[in-house]
């Protein structure tokens, strides 16, 4: 007799009665089990029946051919059901003991027909198995009611949750100098020492920051700033966890004295991009340089066509009223942009997001979202401070600002998932403002000194429910 499918513990008892076929003493062990021997609840009711026809086995061996049939091959119609086998399996080691007590085993056809205390096998092997087995489609059954609504609601409406963030990354410079611009700061033997250890640093907490913000997916939709060039979103995309995401991007092509663009990163399945331009700011004062404001579209899953912006307006650095009218002549040309969607389309599908320097209620931002017209009005979905989850997403000195803004068209802004739009603050990009009250986001370089975190700035997201096209 070799290895039978019926288990370990089976195994083992089946060596206790051993193998000559006149050890017929020993076949109580096998039959009724020792205190303590007696099979593990996961032995399954298959492994009971293998254990019924080894004992056939022995009886056979005992020159009970006609009963060991019963036992070894039982008759068609004759195998137990599983709901029932507790009751015949007992019915069945009876009948192996009023065999043995033909034969003359008397003592051990006792222990088959009336088992003693701790010498039977204990209907755990086949009983708790069926009272496992009642109670799975009662499971199963309980587990459709929870699913079933939700199944249905999910195909009445059909939607799919678009995720879109935006995040001023600060400085994610690559090691490599560029002679047209002024990086000088951000290379090996700049003031910086921006070596590739800090370089790839820099790029794996980016990737780590759309990932959290993903959640169970990554965002349908990332717009950032502060990026010199294709070589670091390449980077980004390919040596770091985003890899396995299969990003495709665009990018403006750098008309900032120091080198910085804007990109937007877009997942095919859920953005089919269609094409994208850069536009050139024109400044009042003609010396002023600036990132050109990039504007992508694309095909989303309702079969429209979604217009998105990401912006980069000039800074504060300077002072806030001295360069104010920089940041309106950025607002007035994204302004013409809209404006001319406008002519083309009925009714766009608009989303402008980026860092804008200016808080929802200064100039730029109110000439950004007004119009003559009330149906080409912008929605900034960060307007309202008292619904927002943070204080900001901009800590200067020791006060925190709206800078980071998202807009929406009106045809847009009805896919808005309530409640969505928020600023993504989780402990991990914070820490501790030792010079000031509170906590700051946790920055690659703080002044001069090292730190190895993020940015200034935190991310801002928000959700939209898209029905899929007809």
């Amino acid at each position: 007799m070799g290895y039978n499918p019926s288990g370990r513990t089976c195994f083992y008892g089946i060596r206790r009665v051993g193998f000559q076929c006149r050890k017929a003493s020993e076949v109580s062990d096998f039959i009724s089990p020792r205190a303590g021997k007696h099979p593990k609840r996961r032995i399954s009711c298959r492994r009971v029946r293998e254990r019924i026809r080894s004992v056939g086995r022995h009886l056979a061996a005992c020159g009970k051919d006609s009963e060991a049939s019963d036992f070894i091959s039982p008759p068609a119609g004759k195998i137990p059901k599983r709901r029932t086998l507790s009751r015949r399996v007992r019915e069945r080691f009876r009948s192996v003991g009023r065999h043995l007590a033909a034969c003359g085993k008397a003592s051990e056809a006792s222990d088959a027909i009336s088992p003693r205390a701790g010498k039977n096998i204990q209907p755990c092997d086949g009983l708790s198995r069926i009272r496992r087995m009642r109670t799975f489609p009662l499971l199963f059954i309980l587990g459709l009611c929870l699913v079933l609504p939700e199944y249905a609601c999910t195909q009445e409406k059909r939607t799919q949750e678009f995720r879109v963030m935006f995040y001023n990354v600060e400085n994610l410079f690559d090691t490599e100098d560029d002679p047209h611009t002024l990086d000088n700061e951000f290379l090996p033997s700049g003031a910086r020492r921006w070596t590739p250890y800090r370089y790839y640093t820099h790029l794996k907490q980016t990737a780590r920051v759309i990932n959290a913000v993903g959640e169970w997916d990554t965002p349908a939709l990332v717009g950032l700033c502060e990026i010199e060039n294709d070589s670091a979103v390449i980077h980004l995309l390919t040596r770091t966890p985003l890899k396995t995401q299969h990003y495709r991007y665009c990018m403006t092509k750098g008309h900032d004295r120091r080198g910085i663009n804007n990109a937007l990163l877009y997942q095919r399945d859920k953005f089919r991009y269609l094409g994208h331009e850069s536009g050139r700011i024109r400044f009042t004062n003609r010396r002023r340089r600036s990132r050109d404001i990039l504007h992508v579209w694309g095909r989303i899953i309702t079969g429209d066509t979604l217009d998105v912006f990401v912006c980069h307006f000039p800074s504060r650095s300077g002072g806030e009223k001295e360069t104010e009218q920089s940041r309106l002549d950025a607002a007035r040309h994204l302004r013409g942009m809209l404006d001319s969607l406008y002519r083309i389309r009925k009714t766009p599908n608009m989303l402008v997001m980026g860092d804008f320097n200016d808080e929802p209620a200064d100039r730029s931002i109110r000439l950004l979202t007004a119009s003559a017209h009330s149906e080409q009005t912008l929605v900034n979905l960060f307007a309202d401070k008292a619904a927002l989850n943070a204080k900001g997403s901009h800590k200067y000195r020791d006060e925190w600002a709206q800078l980071d803004q998202m807009m929406v068209s009106k045809s847009w802004k009805r896919y808005l998932k309530k409640g969505s739009p928020r600023i993504f603050g989780e402990p991990f990009l914070m820490t501790e403002d030792k010079s000031r009250r509170g906590q700051r986001p946790k920055r690659t370089y703080y002044g001069f000194k090292y730190e190895g975190g993020f940015s200034d700035h935190l991310p801002i997201v928000a959700d939209f429910l898209l029905p899929f096209a007809r």
